[in-house]
């Protein structure tokens, strides 16, 4: 895919920085990464991570989801969070361990989400929130409507996502988890994983 389509299409020279560059995004879906950090892991200038994050946007191989801030200004200057599409392609290029369920299993949710969004609802933003210690691993938006996503494998805190809660009164949440919690309360709805995947 590399040697064809993006030395082809993307007109890629340096194909051993995308290379490792792919292998870095397939280690931290799921996470919060910056372009700076990526660039001095990579050694290499921060625009050509852009281009290179850009093309492998393009070709749906990696989703990046931008934070949740007041203005534009203030949001271009958070990192993104990346999300890799294929769990399959990126445990064979960086192995699987056992910790890394809960990250595979948020990334499962949020291209999932992608999917149905851009085909029912595309003015909907798919987005994340993190202040301080405190994270919410996916915000929808639309207008004044938000909801907020958590996703565990087990079960996890939820302290990000009561935080949020608190701070947006108006919004309500869902977590994704296996653990059986019920209703957490009359904002948070607990849907098992294999119910929400079916989206």
């Amino acid at each position: 895919m590399i040697r064809r389509d993006f030395v082809e299409f993307f007109h890629v020279r340096d194909t051993k920085t995308l290379e490792r560059t792919i292998r870095i995004l397939a280690q931290n879906t799921g996470r919060i990464l910056s372009e700076r950090k990526l660039s001095s892991d990579l050694g290499v200038a921060i625009n050509t991570v852009r281009n290179h994050t850009g093309f492998l946007e393009k070709a749906f191989v990696v989703f990046t989801a931008k934070a949740l801030a007041g203005f534009a200004h203030a949001q271009a200057r958070i990192p993104e969070k990346v999300f890799f599409l294929d769990p399959g392609l990126r445990n064979s290029l960086v192995g699987y361990q056992i910790h890394d369920q809960g990250r595979l299993l948020e990334s499962a949710v949020y291209v999932s989400l992608w999917a149905f969004l851009k085909k029912h609802r595309p003015a909907v933003e798919l987005l994340y929130w993190r202040q301080k210690d405190w994270e919410v691993d996916i915000i929808l938006r639309q207008e004044k409507t938000i909801i907020a996503i958590e996703v565990h494998k087990t079960d996890g805190d939820i302290q990000g996502l009561e935080k949020f809660l608190t701070e947006k009164p108006a919004a309500r949440a869902i977590l994704v988890s296996d653990t059986p919690r019920g209703q957490l309360s009359d904002r948070i709805m607990v849907i098992p994983p294999q119910l929400f995947l079916l989206l």
